[in-house]
């Protein structure tokens, strides 16, 4: 990928693997917000992890970085450290996120815990959210706010749409 060639404020790079090349993200000019998913998904082993060692160029152009707990286990310590220093986000599922950001520290938790069996996409949705929010406002805390209520409206709808499937399928409509 050519990063020289991006023209645009923000950048989010949220992979299913590592199939963007970082290598010139030094060349971009705008803030890279970087999901650490896919550059921690072990390819040649489906669900399991592995190390993701960034040369210094890259780590230094990420803005923020956002990960589980588990996900930035595979980081080494010096990269999560020197992200503090800008902004890191750990999510924690439905308690919520702890977010690093210029030397301070938030916990953010959800109005309400949404009991949900397919998380699937809350990660994203959550990132999506943040970076829109913080697009407008360029305030941390306010981001996460609004992303973690807005990943919440889309647990929620999960629920909504899994008992509704289920409901047609039990009166013969699905």
């Amino acid at each position: 990928m050519n990063f020289s060639e991006i023209e645009t404020p923000l950048l989010l790079i949220s992979s299913v693997l590592d199939e963007f090349n970082l290598d010139n993200l030094q060349n971009y000019q705008g803030k890279v917000f970087l999901d650490i998913q896919g550059y921690g998904r072990d390819r040649n082993d489906f669900g399991q992890k592995k190390l993701w060692e960034p040369n210094d160029n890259i780590f230094a152009n990420i803005f923020c970085l956002k990960g589980t707990k588990e996900e930035l286990k595979n980081i080494p310590s010096k990269y999560i450290q020197k992200q503090k220093k800008k902004i890191l986000i750990i999510t924690n599922g439905e308690y919520g996120s702890e977010i690093f950001s210029f030397g301070k520290h938030y916990l953010i938790k959800p109005l309400s815990i949404i009991v949900c069996k397919n998380t699937i996409g809350a990660g994203d949705t959550f990132m999506a959210n943040f970076v829109i929010r913080f697009l407008r406002t360029t305030n941390v805390l306010d981001s996460a706010k609004y992303a973690t209520s807005k990943t919440s409206i889309f647990l929620k709808s999960k629920n909504i749409h899994h008992e509704s499937h289920f409901f047609q399928k039990e009166i013969g409509c699905g």
